[in-house]
């Protein structure tokens, strides 16, 4: 560091001002080859036999040496030198701290391969370049100046190399020649080095393809004048006769198994044939949904009774028309035995409508009720009347189904929409009970439970149709979506999964009593 100071004076007196200058070590340069030691070799490429000069200088340099013979060890120098063979010398310096390795080549060009011409240089030949497959041809090579030389194909098999060979057997391989027999065309590379020089000869030998075509084919056949008559027949020919024979043979046959497997059994593939199918009689008595269900003609049963001799014909019923129950008497029926806590099945309703034409209904059915509920137990405080049981408690109803027309059979009553009391213990979620009221015919039942399901859905769309009024209250928490989805599961039992009706028709109203109760 260094301090200037500045002197200032007048007659009054001086001044001194003063500045200090910080000054900063240089780093010492690295020591390098670069930097502290000049090694090289003229010329650096020399004939074997002669002589190259080895030059060296340094700066900052305590020490050097140098390998491969050299036993100067001036910091500055030079020594003449005739290597027999490439090489590289190495100059070894140190500081005192540090040590450095500066090395320099010497390329010695061998009298080898061609006479000892200092240019490295390679020739190759072939005897043929166009050969027919199986054929031999000799590839021949010269070389000079070189030390290493590899012959080699396009496909990377190696033919000659002088790789790992003595000094001798590699004076053979520099100029030589060898036979080969290719079987397709084959590029043949010889390659020659001199340390790190290369020179690279080509040659190709083209082999011909030994496939010969000798005529060329059109699309005339090489065979004429064949006809179909000529060609053997190796059939047999039976004759108008037997051949109808055959087929009508064949004709009785299916005939025989379809009488076995079809009539006999009365089913195909294990489904019954059904035997008895009516129309329904009613347009109206069919009020589903159109976006719900799909149209479907139910069988209605028909009941054949014994003829009793001393019935008037005349008192009979014959005919549906007077078999259609109003609205009003069902509704009727169904409100009065709701009062009652008693439950009628569709079959139970249709029977006792049917059965109690021309008498005091409510009078009878009033009886039905007491005896009823005397006689069964309730379900969640309700009592089902099935038809198996409205028969046994209904005195008046079995002394009017005896009454029977000689010109008709027994048809029971076609109930309105709105009057099944299977709706509305789904509704209620009273299984149970509501496997009580399937009765004999499991899928009418269901049906009627859809419909009134139905009307009901039609009423919460602002629609116009009439339900019971337990079904009224019993649906009036129950969303649109929920009775959607309670008749879709009503009407799967339709879909023939099931072959026994009633379990499908039970198993249908377990999902329609889940898809409202949860």
């Amino acid at each position: 560091d260094t301090t200037y100071t500045l002197e200032a004076a007048n007659s009054s007196g001086s001044d001194y001002c003063q500045v200090t200058v910080d000054v900063q070590p240089i780093n010492p340069p690295v020591f390098s080859c670069g930097n502290n030691v000049n090694f090289s070799a003229n010329p650096s490429s020399i004939d074997e036999g002669n002589n190259t000069t080895l030059t060296w200088n340094t700066t900052g340099v305590t020490s050097l040496s140098i390998d491969n013979g050299i036993s100067l060890t001036s910091l500055n120098g030079s020594a003449s030198v005739a290597p027999s063979s490439d090489v590289t010398y190495t100059l070894t310096a140190s500081n005192g701290t540090n040590t450095i390795y500066c090395p320099v080549s010497v390329d010695v060009n061998s009298n080898s391969g061609g006479g000892g011409s200092s240019t490295l240089r390679c020739d190759l030949s072939v005897s043929d370049k166009s050969i027919s497959a199986g054929d031999m041809v000799t590839i021949k090579w010269n070389t000079s100046y070189a030390t290493g030389i590899i012959l080699q194909d396009n496909f990377s098999k190696t033919l000659i190399t002088t790789e790992g060979k003595s000094t001798n057997d590699k004076n053979k391989l520099y100029d030589d020649e060898i036979t080969v027999q290719p079987n397709q065309t084959t590029s043949y590379i010889l390659t020659a080095t001199h340390g790190s020089k290369e020179k690279v000869c080509k040659v190709t030998v083209s082999v011909k393809d030994s496939v010969v075509v000798l005529q060329t084919r059109d699309q005339l056949p090489l065979v004429s004048g064949i006809t179909l008559t000529q060609v053997p027949y190796t059939g047999f020919d039976a004759g108008p006769f037997l051949t109808f024979m055959f087929y009508a043979l064949l004709v009785l046959w299916a005939l025989y198994l379809a009488y076995v497997l079809v009539i006999r059994r009365n089913s195909i593939g294990g489904v019954a044939l059904a035997t008895v199918s009516a129309k329904s009689i009613d347009d109206n008595s069919e009020q589903l949904s159109p976006n719900t269900f799909a149209s479907t003609t139910l069988n209605r049963p028909v009941f054949h009774q014994s003829v009793v001799a001393s019935t008037v014909a005349t008192a009979a019923q014959i005919g549906y028309e007077s078999m259609i129950a109003t609205s009003d008497v069902a509704t009727e029926i169904e409100n009065r035995a709701h009062a009652s806590h008693v439950l009628f099945s569709s079959d139970a309703m249709r029977y006792f409508v049917t059965t109690t034409q021309g008498m005091d209904r409510m009078e009878v059915l009033d009886s039905v009720l007491e005896r009823a509920k005397a006689s069964y137990p309730s379900e969640d405080g309700w009592v089902v009347l099935n038809e198996d049981r409205i028969k046994t408690q209904c005195d008046a109803c079995e002394a009017d189904a005896s009454v029977t027309s000689n010109e008709a059979p027994f048809i029971p009553a076609i109930l309105p929409i709105g009057n099944s009391s299977l709706a509305e213990v789904i509704v209620s979620g009273n299984i149970v009970a509501a496997y009580q009221m399937i009765g004999h015919r499991p899928m009418i039942a269901l049906a009627d439970a859809a419909a009134d399901l139905d009307a009901l859905y039609r009423i919460k769309q602002g629609g116009d149709a009439q339900v019971s009024d337990m079904l009224a209250n019993a649906g009036e928490n129950v969303i649109v979506e929920q009775l959607h989805n309670a008749i879709a599961a009503l009407t799967s039992a339709l879909d023939g999964t099931y072959t026994n009706e009633a379990e499908a028709v039970k198993m249908a109203i377990m999902k329609a009593t889940k898809a409202i109760n949860g």
